[in-house]
C-alpha cells in the first residue's frame, strides 16, 4: 500500500467515527472478511449501519469504475449466505473488545 493510500484510509476512518461524519462506533482499516480485504469498514451501532469503503485514487473514469465494481463484488460477498447479519453481529461483539483495548492502551 502506498503512503497516499494509507493517508486516504486514515482520513476515511477518522470521518467515519466523527459525530459530524458518519458517527460510527467502530472503524478499521484493511479488514479481512471471507476472501477479500476491505479498505475501511465502519459500523454505527445505534443505527445498525455497516459502511464498507473502497478507496481509489485516479483521474480516469475507469479508475473510479473499478472501485464501484469492487464494491458490488463486496456487497455480493457480504449478502451471500446471510453474511450481512453475521458481519453485523461480529462487529457488535468486536466493539467492546476494541473499547477495552483502547482503555488498556491509554493506561500504559
Amino acid at each position: 500500500m502506498s503512503e497516499r493510500e494509507s493517508v486516504m484510509h486514515e482520513s476515511v476512518k477518522r470521518y467515519a467515527t466523527r459525530t459530524d461524519g458518519l458517527g460510527c462506533n467502530f472503524a478499521t482499516i484493511g479488514w479481512d472478511f471471507h476472501d477479500v480485504q476491505f479498505d475501511v469498514v465502519a459500523y454505527n451501532n445505534g443505527k445498525n449501519e455497516l459502511h464498507v469503503v473502497e478507496c481509489k485514487r485516479g483521474a480516469k473514469s475507469t479508475d473510479i469504475g473499478h472501485a464501484f465494481g469492487q464494491l458490488l463484488e463486496y456487497k455480493a460477498i457480504i449478502h451471500e449466505n446471510g453474511y450481512a447479519s453475521r458481519l453485523s453481529t461480529y462487529i457488535k461483539t468486536l466493539k467492546p473488545m476494541v473499547e477495552d483495548w483502547k482503555l488498556a492502551k491509554t493506561k500504559v
